[in-house]
């Protein structure tokens, strides 16, 4: 894969360990590579504000309506911060909508960690996904 060959919302920098991603069945609605994605009823859907669920991963290529497709799991992703977010070396990284991260309000489960900011990067984040699939959020508890 090229990293930045095209548009997408969450761009894989790094992969970690063994049995990165998943082969999982899509909802009702296709996702582009990229779409950070939670479960719904055991079907993939784009994360979005107040997200108490957390995220299961980014995807790793398009994937049809009602198909099967496969999920990172784990890894480094490049996102972008919402408006006015101002994220530090290992803050917590939350969704504000399916395509942007900030730093979450009450309720809310984390989608990762910061690894890295660069203020000449303004806007952009580099955060260690945290997949709930892989339990990785248990490190909060």
């Amino acid at each position: 894969m090229s990293v930045g060959a095209n548009a997408r919302t969450y761009i894989l920098l790094s992969e970690e360990g063994e049995a990165t991603h998943r082969r999982m069945l899509n909802g009702t609605t296709a996702k582009s590579e990229g779409d950070m994605v939670t479960l719904t009823s055991n079907l993939l859907e784009a994360v979005a504000d107040s997200n108490i669920v957390g995220a299961v991963g980014v995807c790793a290529q398009d994937i049809a309506a009602s198909s099967y497709g496969t999920v990172y799991c784990t890894g480094m992703f490049k996102g972008t911060a919402d408006t006015g977010v101002d994220f530090g070396l290992g803050d917590f990284v939350y969704n504000a909508s399916a395509t942007k991260l900030d730093e979450g309000t009450a309720g809310d489960v984390p989608v990762g960690k910061v690894v890295h900011t660069d203020p000449a990067e303004a806007g952009t984040v580099t955060f260690e996904l945290w997949s709930i699939i892989l339990k990785q959020i248990d490190v909060l508890t």
